[in-house]
């Protein structure tokens, strides 16, 4: 090589992982722009309709009533796509602006989830892993498909719930609070999240629970602009509650153990609660007591992982894509170690094999599926709880 080529190669590696985010957003860009014109039932059905009712109604003006089943800060973020010139009617144009955002989001998760896995792993921010986690993230078929096909939002609260988990852990706990807030704001399945942060309150006794509502008050905030409408003070929690009852079957498309026993929702629905509760009340209890060790960001991120995964494999009217964020931290736990690869890939291949059963109405779950995913469950459990870890065993033995 001669030396002029030496210098040239030298920089190419020097500044690859510079190279590696810019190819991988360009490609990412093509591939969703790929997707814009993929009409999904829920943007026919919902989202559309919802954007022209809320613009026939005044756009901001509308916030003063319920449209569509979303909480209050993305139809007020609806409400402002609304004043957006030249989409009128055309209901590409209206759905171009779901698409659009949730896009965007995609890869603000991306940049979220390598910067969580640099920062817990002490890796340089924008250097080789950070530039590997990004590509990934991009790339995930159900990220992908998500925003670009199915026009939804999952990349938003997903952003804001990863990075309440960096600075949860980091003890930046304003921030992470802040952060929480946002993503409950957005989606209801954040709460999953909650039986971990109760935990871990007592296990590091680091932290007030009264940060706890920091985040109410941020949940609260998001809807100052329905408030300045007319809308009760009370409206952003009355819709949750809401929600809890607006499907009525036992699973939706989704690998959820009642799928083994059947979708008889008013049988089964108070038993499921009820067992979700009790499964998280035993993690609760070993972590509490200090059985289970939480001292390095794998074991903190599998074991709020844990409560997650429990969550969406027992709790009644599980969709297909409420396992999201609990793909994404999976593969973040699986960066922290790698032993988390293979629940990783098996959790995000289930999600992926859930996702035409809404988008395009094809099933192609089967009896089996709901089995891989609650033996998956069984296994990460022992992994999480019982399961010696080698290094903490060799450790102990030298003390």
């Amino acid at each position: 090589m001669l030396k002029k080529e030496s210098k040239i190669a030298d920089w190419i590696i020097r500044f690859a992982p510079y190279f590696m985010i810019a190819i991988a957003t360009i490609v990412a860009i093509v591939i969703r722009f790929d997707s814009r014109k993929f009409f999904s039932g829920d943007s026919s059905n919902f989202l559309i309709p919802w954007f022209q009712q809320i613009r026939n109604n005044g756009g901001l003006a509308s916030l003063k009533e319920q449209i569509g089943d979303y909480n209050l800060l993305y139809q007020t973020l609806i409400a402002f796509m609304t004043y957006l010139p030249f989409i009128g009617d055309d209901q590409y144009k209206i759905m171009y602006c779901y698409k659009a955002l949730s896009c965007i989001f995609d890869f603000t998760l991306a940049g979220a989830v390598a910067y969580t896995v640099c920062n817990l792993k002490g890796k340089k921010l924008f250097g080789n892993t950070f530039a590997l986690v990004y590509a990934i993230v991009l790339f995930l078929p159900t990220v992908i498909m998500n925003s670009s096909q199915w026009s939804q939002c999952d990349s938003i609260y997903s952003t804001f719930a990863v990075l309440f988990i960096c600075f949860f852990y980091k003890e930046k706990y304003i921030r992470a609070f802040v952060f929480y807030g946002i993503a409950l704001a957005f989606k209801f399945q954040t709460v999953f999240l909650l039986p971990f942060v109760l935990a871990y309150y007592f296990y590091k006794k680091r932290f007030t629970i009264f940060y706890l509502f920091i985040s109410i008050g941020v949940f609260w905030l998001s809807g100052i602009f329905a408030y300045f409408n007319g809308r009760p003070l009370y409206a952003p929690f009355t819709l949750y509650f809401a929600q809890t009852n607006t499907y009525g079957e036992m699973y939706m498309s989704f690998p959820s153990i009642w799928q083994l026993f059947g979708n008889d929702y008013p049988r089964y629905k108070n038993f499921a609660v009820l067992l979700a509760f009790s499964i998280c009340l035993v993690g609760f209890y070993i972590i509490v007591s200090g059985k289970k060790k939480i001292e390095d960001p794998a074991q903190y991120l599998t074991s709020a992982i844990w409560f997650v995964f429990s969550c969406v494999l027992v709790l009644p009217a599980m969709h297909d894509r409420y396992a999201y964020l609990m793909d994404i931290l999976m593969l973040i736990a699986a960066f922290m170690d790698k032993k988390n690869f293979k629940y990783a890939f098996i959790c995000i291949l289930m999600s992926f094999k859930s996702y035409p059963g809404y988008l395009i109405f094809q099933d192609h779950l089967t009896f089996i599926d709901p089995m891989i995913y609650v033996a998956t469950w069984a296994h990460f459990t022992y992994s999480v709880f019982i399961k010696k870890d080698p290094d903490a065993t060799a450790a102990g033995e030298k003390v």
